[in-house]
């Protein structure tokens, strides 16, 4: 992993729930690896609005800039903007780790098979298994930073403590 990791964060945020879980794993995911440096698409889309267009273009540009989408794909169907951006994240050859906490399932391990091989890397934490005592956003933030240890040939260790 270089210094410095843009993390373009795909998911929806169109809920308050939505946008406080965006919020809060992006926090979680910094305050793990301080060199992460997650975009939120939720606190640029504000200075677009009403013009969805602009909001989509800027998201785009987003994930040209980005090093890596992590990609929420929660729902009985994953939301259908991110899925737009983890299909052109994965057309710029960008790395794509997808995540998941609902343990509704569908094709491939919960997910429509498009979305689970669109990516590099899949986490898999069923809320239906947490340990109590134990905080289930920190444990997937935990699961992201090794998945992205392992795309960048770190160890999870070095990825932890960077």
């Amino acid at each position: 992993m270089k210094k410095h990791v843009r993390i373009y964060m795909a998911g929806p945020l169109f809920t308050l729930a939505e946008r406080s879980h965006n919020q809060r794993l992006a926090q979680a995911l910094h305050r793990i690896n301080p060199a992460l440096d997650c975009l939120l698409p939720q606190t640029r889309a504000a200075a677009f609005l009403p013009d969805l267009q602009a909001v989509a273009e800027d998201c785009w540009e987003q994930i040209r800039q980005a090093d890596v989408v992590v990609a929420c794909l929660e729902g009985s169907d994953a939301d259908s903007g991110t899925s737009a951006e983890l299909g052109f994240a994965k057309a710029l050859n960008k790395p794509v780790i997808g995540y998941r906490t609902d343990f509704r399932g569908c094709e491939v391990d919960g997910l429509n098979a498009m979305l689970r091989y669109g990516c590099n890397a899949y986490v898999f934490q069923p809320c239906s298994l947490e340990t109590p005592g134990v905080d289930p956003l920190e444990q997937l933030a935990q699961a992201l930073v090794a998945e992205l240890a392992l795309l960048s040939g770190m160890s999870t260790n070095e990825a932890c403590n960077a």
